[in-house]
């Protein structure tokens, strides 16, 4: 009976202790400029994909495509930093992963490089499609808003 209320005091409590301590603002502060950041805001719901130009105490200054941001610390959401790296995992598993699919596949063929052909091409766009649309290997969040 203790070990279960043990279990359930801290499930309760441990929610409170990282909402704690995600709102801390130092990481952002150490942005030097010209560091590449994804801002994700509170108000406008939306998101700003640009480099650091100044953080302060309240504010964080973002050059973005369309000029610059000046955000107040209260409608950051999450900042991330953005390494600008992009994967080859999927790019390089998925062609051989459809490859040998087509390889090995039961059906009597006459012409089996032609498929095979087919396979690591389409198996290519898959991948990079995949690693496309899955960001978190280049963005690590360095603060998260309260």
């Amino acid at each position: 009976m203790k070990p279960l209320l043990a279990f359930c005091f801290l499930s309760l409590i441990s929610p409170l202790a990282l909402w704690g301590q995600s709102a801390v603002w130092a990481p952002v502060q150490g942005l030097g400029p010209g560091e590449r950041v994804e801002v994700t805001l509170f108000s406008r719901g939306g998101r700003l994909l640009g480099t650091v130009e100044q953080v302060t105490d309240d504010t964080l200054v973002v050059r973005h495509k369309r000029g610059v941001a000046s955000i107040n610390r209260a409608d950051v959401r999450r900042v991330r930093l953005d390494s600008g790296r992009k994967s080859k995992f999927g790019q390089i598993i998925a062609p051989s992963v459809v490859a040998s699919i087509a390889l090995h596949a039961p059906v009597p063929r006459w012409n089996r490089g032609a498929d095979v052909a087919f396979a690591i091409g389409s198996g290519y766009l898959l991948g990079w499609g995949l690693d496309g649309m899955i960001n978190d290997y280049r963005r690590k969040t360095i603060y998260e808003g309260p």
